[in-house]
């Protein structure tokens, strides 16, 4: 994730400052900074050429008395996406910062924040601060490895993922607009951790060889304690076992979200958030697996959800299976772990369940038909499969696994 206004304002040329309006966007990203100063800027600042994403400095020299002007500024920054406003020499160009001006920002939920009211603070102190605690948070990123080529590929990652509009035109400027076009992404995890240190440097040297050998143009970094492969629109269609050998060569217990036909940079970003909030919970719903698809993972997005619930949604899928561990619990059945293995592990298969749990496939049969008399409802029909895969997900999420027949 980026820096955000929060965060800036601990910096040492922001300690005096003070945040007089829009405290509401405070979390607002900052991914640069720059200073706006001309005569009547309202007049040719337009939203279309705000970079967005940034702090923007000014004193209102040149608009010290016209609040109107300062306001329209204001709406201008907030429409364009700017991060917040830093307001210098105020009582020394600009009176005071103007009532109209602080009822306008907090409206918006548009930061203002006031400098000291000191003419020996230069602009450059709080640039040079900004972009140091950017940097800095870069380097954490593997941005920079000294590496040229692993480093360019970092730094594309990591401003695809992070929404960074300013770093995409610069790396367009630096490498064309087919190199930020994505086609496809991996995102691989480790089961119960993050990937990060030496090891992790050691696993994306295997992720770019392996990536290299297969004649795909991938680019690969660490980002968010996950490793990320984003392969552009132009690169070569990829073999079918292309996954799977990738997890032989890692040799390690991976995860990997295998997610393709992606739309626009917004959706490479989105998807990435959606991976890496539900992979390892899907290794939970499908411990039988290692390579989930985009479907699996919005399957599970979609079960933390109402398992997060308060309301009446949330309670009516235990209470479901409730009534399946009360026919097993007086019948001695198995029913449960049937219905969990078909729905979940076997892809509605009755041989392939009938495999994984040993027994015979009309075991299995019989097992879903009695599910079927007994609840009323048809496992076999679409919006049950459906019903009772969620509550069955959501029991995996919730409960330590068993290896019932």
């Amino acid at each position: 994730m980026a820096i955000t206004v929060a965060q800036c304002l601990s910096l040492p040329s922001l300690v005096g400052a003070e945040v007089v309006a829009g405290r509401q966007g405070l979390g607002n990203p900052v991914r640069g900074i720059s200073v706006l100063e001309s005569a009547k800027v309202s007049q040719y600042l337009t939203a279309d050429i705000v970079l967005g994403d940034e702090l923007v400095i000014t004193g209102f020299i040149s608009d010290s008395m016209d609040v109107e002007s300062q306001c329209e500024v204001v709406r201008i920054l907030h429409a364009g996406g700017e991060a917040g406003l830093i307001l210098f020499y105020v009582g020394i160009f600009m009176p005071e910062v103007p009532r109209p001006l602080i009822e306008l920002a907090n409206e918006l939920g548009f930061p203002v924040i006031r400098m000291p009211s000191r003419a020996d603070i230069p602009y450059s102190e709080v640039i040079r601060d900004v972009m140091e605690l950017i940097f800095k948070r870069k380097l954490r990123s593997n941005a920079w490895t000294g590496d040229p080529k692993g480093e360019l590929e970092a730094e594309l990652v990591q401003v695809l993922l992070d929404g960074d509009k300013l770093g995409m035109m610069r790396l367009e400027r630096r490498m064309g607009p087919a190199s930020l076009q994505i086609g496809e992404m991996r995102v691989i995890m480790l089961p119960d951790d993050e990937i990060r240190g030496d090891n992790g440097k050691e696993w994306l040297k295997a992720v770019r060889a392996h990536c290299q050998a297969a004649g795909v143009g991938a680019c690969v970094a660490l980002y968010g304690g996950a490793l990320v492969a984003l392969l552009p629109k132009s690169a070569r269609k990829l073999r079918p076992d292309f996954d799977e050998m990738l997890l032989r060569k890692l040799g390690q217990p991976f995860l990997v979200a295998r997610i393709g036909q992606i739309g626009d940079n917004r959706e490479t970003a989105d998807l990435f958030a959606l991976a890496r909030r539900t992979l390892q919970q899907a290794a939970r719903v499908f411990p039988r697996k290692r390579l989930f698809s985009r479907q699996d993972l919005a399957f599970v997005d979609n079960s933390l959800r109402i398992l997060a619930s308060d309301d009446e949604t949330g309670r009516h899928y235990p209470l479901l299976l409730e009534r399946i561990r009360q026919y097993d619990r007086r019948h001695g059945g198995k029913l449960l772990p049937t219905l969990e293995c078909y729905l979940l592990d076997a892809n509605l298969s009755t041989a392939t369940a009938a495999e994984q749990l040993f027994l015979h496939r009309h075991t299995i049969q019989y097992r879903l038909d009695k599910l079927k008399q007994y609840l009323g409802l048809d496992v076999y029909h679409i919006s049950s499969q459906f019903e009772l895969a969620l509550a069955c997900a959501i029991r995996r999420l919730t409960e330590d696994e068993g290896t019932e027949q």
